[in-house]
């Protein structure tokens, strides 16, 4: 999942890189061969760099590796019955024509 998350951050370095190449360059299209190596490296160490920010941020925060999985509350009666109720209410609301009804007591 985590990976999953990073490949967002990654795009978004690579994005604001390439803008800033864009703005830079005089507005030509795409990147020139000669400067993809140095993009590509500089894009390395910025993720690396920013890879490791996000890590120490989540250390900071009480990450330690571990998947804790809580525990689903039980259904009660009372939720039932809510869940029940605004059922029934969301179902009157579409068989009955409330502004026919409003218009009418008017």
């Amino acid at each position: 999942m985590l990976t999953y998350r990073y490949i967002s951050v990654l795009l978004t370095e690579a994005e604001q890189m390439y803008t800033a190449y864009q703005l830079r360059s005089g507005g030509g299209r795409g990147i020139r061969m000669r400067d993809m190596g140095p993009f590509l490296g500089q894009l390395l160490l910025r993720s690396y760099d920013r890879a490791d920010r996000v890590y120490c941020a989540m250390k900071c925060r009480g990450y330690d590796g571990t998947y804790r999985a809580g525990t689903l509350p039980r259904l009660t009666v009372r939720d039932a019955a809510a869940a029940a109720s605004l059922c029934g209410a969301i179902l009157l609301l579409r068989l009955v024509n409330l502004s026919l009804l409003l218009g009418r007591l008017f």
